[in-house]
């Protein structure tokens, strides 16, 4: 049975854990994105961005080429390492000490970590906006969203089987990118593209967070594929915690 007064109290604590990497991708914006901005707005000042012109062309532009990568990275470093950790340094000797069941926890650090990312992302288009030109929040939301879900829920499978999940994830990642992108292309034969489409959709996710950032209409299918295959990786991560042992060599 799961104790709901224990678990609730592990939600401050899972806030505190997650936000300084929830805002990793607003400091890296700043790091990235930020330091042209500020380059290009000493020379045609900040007015000029707001304005219809070239100026406005060069900050979105330098908006658009930054925002992907910070989301992505973002992503990867929030979902790294969510229960792996406490298996690899036993941590859960202690954590488990009260009656909190162990998949209830993990899913409830998954669900903090998602809705801190979301929000700590969606500070970057407003604070965009406020001081460039205004562009889009709602779509960085979403597509904040589902990175998160499906990164971490990649992660947090690999994660669940082996230690250092970091590498497993890495692999699977990169293969599943390459393939699916040779694929579209066209340049793989049959079988192996039947393969890439069962690895995990970031070619889908990419294209989702592309046509939304650019304000165009997505296919709700691709959204229900990339959320249906990020719920089920999450799903079958929290039964590998529930039924495999957590101390394992």
């Amino acid at each position: 049975m799961i104790a709901g007064r224990p678990l609730v109290g592990y939600l401050r604590w899972h806030a505190q854990d997650t936000v300084l990497r929830a805002l990793t991708p607003p400091i890296l914006f700043l790091g990235l994105g930020g330091v042209p901005l500020w380059s290009f707005a000493r020379t045609a000042g900040l007015d000029a961005m707001d304005r219809p012109g070239e100026a406005h062309d060069l900050a979105l532009q330098i908006y658009g080429n930054t925002m992907p990568l910070t989301m992505t990275l973002g992503a990867v470093l929030l979902a790294n390492g969510l229960h792996a950790t406490d298996r690899e340094k036993q941590y859960f000797r202690f954590l488990f000490s009260k009656p909190v069941v162990a998949w209830a926890f993990y899913l409830q650090q998954f669900v903090v970590a998602l809705l801190l990312f979301a929000a700590a992302m969606t500070l970057v288009p407003l604070g965009f906006g406020a001081i460039v030109t205004a562009v889009p929040v709602l779509a960085v939301t979403k597509s904040a969203v589902l990175f998160a879900l499906l990164y971490g829920s990649l992660v947090a499978l690999c994660g669940s089987l082996v230690t250092k999940e970091g590498v497993v994830f890495i692999a699977v990642a990169a293969t599943s990118m390459v393939l699916q992108q040779l694929g579209k292309a066209g340049f793989l034969p049959h079988w192996l593209a039947l393969v890439a489409g069962a690895l995990p959709p970031f070619l889908t996710a990419d294209s989702l967070r592309g046509l939304w950032l650019a304000g165009q209409p997505v296919a709700a299918g691709d959204i229900m594929h990339v959320v249906g295959y990020s719920t089920a990786m999450l799903a079958a991560a929290l039964l590998l915690v529930r039924r495999l042992p957590l101390a394992r060599s």
